[in-house]
């Protein structure tokens, strides 16, 4: 976004950061998209990132398919990291969410390009 804000870019500070950079690909996606969902309803911008939030979901139920211990895990797992993560996240606008997608070294590269090329069609 190029327009002018009245408040700072929210950031992580270190240890968040850290603890952010330990998660994996599918941790990290998985709270990623609940928070995006979250604000696309919040903000009406369900139209912009449905393409973004379908191409998250597909990853997410692939793992399931893939693991099955996966989704035994997931909701309790999910409770934990949203439960450390949620005053974290709920501050940061959605762009900063996506960058958070774009940026972390667990996310594969092919992921990210998806997510990149919804974001520009």
């Amino acid at each position: 976004c190029h327009l002018e804000h009245d408040e700072p870019k929210r950031k992580l500070d270190k240890v968040q950061r850290r603890n952010l950079d330990n998660l994996s690909e599918p941790q990290v996606i998985s709270l990623v998209l609940h928070q995006l969902q979250t604000r696309s309803r919040q903000q009406g911008l369900n139209d912009q990132l449905i393409l973004v939030l379908a191409c998250l979901r597909r990853e997410v139920r692939l793992w399931r398919l893939k693991d099955r211990h996966f989704a035994s895990h997931e909701a309790r797992l999910q409770r934990e990291l949203r439960g450390s993560f949620a005053n974290v996240f709920k501050k940061l606008s959605v762009a900063r969410l996506l960058d958070l997608l774009k940026n972390h070294p667990a996310v594969s590269e092919d992921l990210k390009d998806q997510v990149l090329g919804l974001l520009a069609s």
